[in-house]
Order: C-alpha cells, then sequence, then structure tokens
C-alpha cells in the first residue's frame, strides 16, 4: 500500500500511486520535491539571517528524502523527473548550508544507485558547480560534496569526465590544500586524502604538476601533524607520498619537507606495532615502507635524519624485523634494516 505521512486516499488510489516495488506513493516523493525546490527560493528573514537555519519541519522533510534515495526504486523515479538538474538548481540559490548539504548527499545517492549515472554526472556545468563548491566554509557540506567527487572519480562511466574538469579547475588544487592545511574533520581529511590518492592513479600528469606544489605538501605536513593518531587517515596519506617519488618534482618536495615527513613514518611505523591499528600487508604500510626505502637508498646523505630516528626506535626495529616475515613488505622491510644497520 502506498504511503506517505498523513495520507488518507484510498487503498486502490495508494495502489495505483506506489511507486513500483516499494510503498510509497508517487505524488507524496514530487510534494518532498517541491518542498525542497521551495526552501532553496526562500530569503530567510532577518531573525535567521545569522544562522540561515532551514524551518525544523522542513528540514525533517527533506531529510527524509534524502533517507529514501538509498532506495534503488525511488532513485529510478525521482530520474524521470530530472531530479540531478534540479538539485543542482536548489544548491545553486540555496542559502542554507543544510539544505545544500542534503542536496549533496542526495546528489550522492543517486550517483551510488543509478546504472544510468552517466545521464546528469557527465555534464560540464554540474561537474563544475560541484568542484566550486570545495571552496565552502561548512565542513559538513564539504563531506558531503567530498563523497559524491570519490563516487564520481570511482566510476568507470564519469572518471574521465571529473578529471577532465579537475584538471583544468584554476581553484582545485588550492582548495583542496586548504582542507588539508585547516580542517579538523577526521572523515573530510580522510575523502580529501582519497580524492587526491584516487587523482594522483588515474591522472599522472597531475601527479608531476601537483607534487611541486608547496602549499600542497605543507597542507599534507599539516593534516599528518592533525591525524597523526588515526592510522586509516595516515595510511592514506603515505599513499600520497608514496605516489611523489615516482616524479621529479615530487621527489624534490619529499627531500625539502623530509624532516617534517620522517617523524610521522617512525610514528606511523611505531603506531602500527603497538597497537595493531593496520594489516601488516595495509596500503598504508607497503607505502610507508616503500617511500622510506626509497629515501633511504637514493638519498643517503638526506635521509641521515631518518635513519636515525628509524634505527634508534626500538619498536620500530621490531616491527621492520617482522614485516620480513611477510611476503608483501619482506624486500623492502629487508633492504631498510640492512641500511640500518649498517655503520656511518
Amino acid at each position: 500500500m502506498a504511503t506517505g505521512p498523513g495520507d488518507n486516499t484510498s487503498e486502490k488510489e495508494e495502489n495505483d500511486d506506489a511507486i513500483e516495488g516499494t510503498v510509497f506513493s508517487r505524488s507524496w516523493v514530487l510534494s518532498l520535491l517541491v518542498k525542497l525546490v521551495r526552501a532553496a527560493e526562500e530569503t530567510p528573514s532577518e531573525e535567521d539571517e545569522r544562522n540561515y537555519e532551514l524551518e525544523e519541519t522542513t528540514e525533517n522533510e527533506l531529510c527524509l528524502l534524502w533517507d529514501l534515495t538509498v532506495n534503488t526504486e525511488i532513485v529510478s523515479f525521482m530520474q524521470e523527473h530530472d531530479s540531478v538538474q534540479l538539485l543542482v538548481g536548489c544548491i545553486m540559490r540555496s542559502k542554507y548550508d543544510r539544505l545544500t548539504e542534503i542536496c549533496l548527499g542526495i546528489c550522492n545517492n543517486i550517483a551510488c544507485k543509478t546504472d544510468d549515472r552517466a545521464k546528469d554526472f557527465i555534464i560540464p556545468d554540474i561537474i563544475n558547480i560541484c568542484l566550486s563548491l570545495l571552496a565552502h566554509s561548512d565542513s559538513n557540506v564539504l563531506l558531503e560534496l567530498s563523497r559524491l567527487i570519490i563516487t564520481c572519480l570511482t566510476c568507470v562511466d564519469t572518471q574521465f569526465h571529473w578529471t577532465k574538469a579537475i584538471s583544468t579547475s584554476d581553484t582545485f588544487l588550492n582548495d583542496i590544500s586548504f582542507i588539508f592545511s585547516s580542517s579538523t574533520n577526521c572523515d573530510l581529511l580522510r575523502n580529501a586524502a582519497t580524492i587526491l590518492d584516487t587523482i594522483f592513479d588515474i591522472e599522472t600528469d597531475l601527479l608531476s604538476k601537483w607534487s611541486s606544489s608547496s602549499e600542497l605538501m605543507n597542507g599534507i605536513c599539516e593534516a599528518l601533524d592533525e591525524c597523526k593518531n588515526n592510522t586509516d587517515i595516515t595510511s592514506r596519506l603515505m599513499c600520497i607520498l608514496q605516489s611523489y617519488t615516482t616524479t621529479e618534482n615530487g621527489i624534490a618536495s619529499l627531500i625539502t619537507n623530509g624532516e617534517k615527513l620522517y617523524h610521522h613514518v617512525v610514528h606511523y611505523f611505531s603506531r602500527s606495532y603497538n597497537s595493531h591499528a593496520s594489516s601488516d600487508d595495509s596500503e598504508g604500510v607497503v607505502a610507508t615502507l616503500s617511500f622510506s626505502h626509497f629515501i633511504l637508498i637514493n638519498f643517503p646523505e638526506e635521509s641521515k635524519i631518518l635513519k636515525k630516528l628509524l634505527s634508534s626506535d626500538e619498536d620500530v626495529m621490531k616491527y621492520l624485523k617482522k614485516l620480513t616475515e611477510n611476503k608483501n613488505c619482506q624486500v623492502h622491510a629487508a633492504e631498510i634494516i640492512k641500511v640500518l644497520l649498517r655503520n656511518e
């Protein structure tokens, strides 16, 4: 039986109006979309100007719509009514951070649930509007935006179009660098690191170009400071640093910022050993080993500080020895130990 809060229609009418495969009515879902559009067109009263908060009932109804979009049938129905274009239009007009957050969350659910995502999420105007929001000041908006970007970067149907837009953007690098350097939201920092790591895997030209950015490297160092006890985020950042070893610009940046980075390498190994916070063959551990091995082998003079820090930490040495027993880590771990035990 098709439902919606406060429905008084007959059972036959409800069944006729039901979205196929659900108990929800077409007219009710459409009424929620209408309320979303009206909320975007609202101008806050003078009393609300400072907070720009949605009216509570409206917010609850729009959050319900957001929740509904985890349902594939609901998403398919909404797509029949050009919902993505409608949502992006609301984002452009919205004066409420919460409304922008909800619209982005719904967009991400649509991108995750529909097989026809390329219909909307390859449109340049939509991509550019979304990317422009990286300069937004609200962390919840940025969190939902980052989830949408990750979804589109990891989908074969949309990946090319998003990386192309990012590569030609005048602001993306500055915006992502600022997030790294200023955010204290661990979820947002994790997503920002995932976005950057994914881009570098896809676009080696961007890796070569952006790895020379002192602003980006400073941001990564700030993020490492902020999240030094969060192994998940540190692992992702270590993967980014490992990718730096594949370009001349990246290597130069690593050497220039070595002293700031080496302390984080030691802390990461020590924390992994003592807390068992990550699997011994996790992507982060392998990347950190590879990064450390590269620096120690190729830059013996510049890496003296790293060598001293690693060799003087008993837990790190125990962990490196343990890693020699892991088939994915044994070569780099053994080589690092050999360098550390070598006489000056």
